[in-house]
């Protein structure tokens, strides 16, 4: 999956848009970058791509998303995150304020792609920058703030 995405990146680079993907730069310069994909922050819109759709309907994450939320399943967003050094990152959320779904049952799946080693810690400026953290209990918790 990660060589698809660096795939579409760099094909949008050259000006050449993916059917359907939606690629977002990073909101500034990324002074590490040597490749395209390293200016990019999001890429939306990848789960009708088939190396992302195989993903979406392999079966064994079917069934673990059918335990929770029944067998009524849709993807209604896919998106590839990178985390480049120095970029500014996701500040702490909830995605159901986002997507006020009814009945309120949604379910996000996160995948990493690629390693992160230890060595790479030596170019970050921020090394809490490389990974989800979550909070226990916050799915049962009152909203928090909306991020714009």
């Amino acid at each position: 999956m990660l060589a698809r995405v660096v795939e579409i990146c760099r094909d949008h680079a050259r000006g050449e848009q993916r059917a359907g993907a939606l690629v977002i730069p990073e909101a500034k310069r990324n002074p590490y970058a040597s490749a395209p994909e390293d200016q990019i922050s999001k890429v939306f819109r990848l789960h009708r791509d088939p190396a992302f759709e195989t993903f979406a309907r392999d079966p064994a994450l079917i069934a673990l998303l059918a335990e929770i939320l029944g067998d009524d399943i849709d993807v209604f967003l896919s998106q590839f995150i990178f985390k480049n050094p120095g970029a500014r990152g996701q500040p702490w959320h909830q995605d159901s304020l986002y997507f006020p779904f009814e009945p309120p049952r949604q379910v996000g799946v996160w995948l990493a792609v690629k390693a992160f080693w230890r060595s790479t810690f030596r170019r970050l400026p921020d090394v809490r920058n490389v990974s989800v953290y979550t909070l226990r209990s916050t799915h049962s918790a009152a909203s928090a703030m909306k991020i714009p």
